[in-house]
């Protein structure tokens, strides 16, 4: 059984970012996840337009997941991650009118 006090609790991406300042590329780390995050975000809700998605984002972005959501016709209903608050989950809901 697994030490639990000593369990590196870690995440590694599948696809590592190799452009970005912590492997010596050019691009701010922290400003190149977020955008990553927001464009995939953006994707999703304008281009598969579920009527529902639950998600999961990274708690510093809340404001402009917020602004995407508005921009693709959803509202958000964002519950902080009571274990770890640098996430938050996120159900979004398609309205029934857009604009």
């Amino acid at each position: 059984m697994p030490d639990e006090e000593n369990e590196d609790h870690s995440i590694e991406l599948v696809m590592p970012f190799v452009t970005v300042q912590s492997n010596d590329g050019p691009h701010d780390d922290q400003s190149y996840t977020a955008g990553y995050e927001m464009g995939r975000l953006d994707d999703q809700l304008e281009f598969e337009k579920p009527s529902v998605l639950d998600s999961v984002v990274l708690t510093e972005n809340i404001k402009q997941v917020d602004l995407i959501a508005m921009k693709n016709g959803y509202s958000m209903t964002p519950t902080l991650h009571e274990e770890d608050p640098t996430w938050t989950f996120v159900k979004f809901t398609k309205l029934l009118y857009t604009n």
